[in-house]
């Protein structure tokens, strides 16, 4: 199973309450099948429901959208329980024509354990603009581009980079013509 590796301290991910969880319990990365048990990291969403509904930007599944086959496109994406990672297949993808917004499902069980639900960790969501130079973190993978798990006794690192920023603005985003794609 992959193991997320240690964040800086006073670079961690919590909860609402302050609860410290790892990042890979927040922001988490959404992956390509590239072959068996070889996963590409194509950008990073979070949970929204309880069950597996998840949001992420449009432009992260572009190159899945401009397929040849859309549908042949095998997605994963990580679900943290704290003590241990799966992966889990993602069933299906919306994405909005007007902005840079998709919004997925992800199967919210294991194979082996159909009648446990997978319940996750999930954002608290708003309506409220940020003011302007509100500070802003996020955590991404830009260090984990191909996962390798065909070496069943070697554990796989996953490396979560905490960014900063602040808030500057909301743009119009440019129209997209291609809105859905289901796997």
């Amino acid at each position: 199973m992959p193991t997320p590796k240690d964040i800086p301290e006073g670079h961690k991910a919590s909860l609402g309450d302050g609860t410290e969880i790892s990042a890979t319990k927040g922001v988490v990365p959404i992956l390509r099948e590239l072959e068996e048990g070889k996963l590409q990291v194509i950008g990073t969403g979070f949970y929204i429901t309880r069950y597996g509904l998840f949001l992420s930007a449009r432009h992260v599944f572009d190159d899945i959208i401009e397929a040849a086959d859309p549908s042949s496109q095998r997605l994963r994406i990580f679900h943290d329980t704290g003590e241990e990672i799966h992966i889990r297949a993602v069933t299906k993808i919306t994405v909005a024509n007007q902005a840079d917004i998709a919004l997925g499902q992800a199967d919210n069980f294991l194979a082996k354990f159909p009648d446990n639900p997978l319940l996750n960790v999930r954002a608290i969501l708003t309506l409220e603009v940020p003011k302007t130079a509100t500070k802003l973190i996020t955590f991404a993978y830009p260090r984990n581009e191909l996962l390798d798990f065909t070496d069943k006794n070697e554990p796989v690192p996953i490396f979560a980079d905490r960014f900063e920023g602040e808030f500057v603005c909301v743009e119009d985003s440019p129209k997209y013509d291609k809105h859905r794609v289901e796997t």
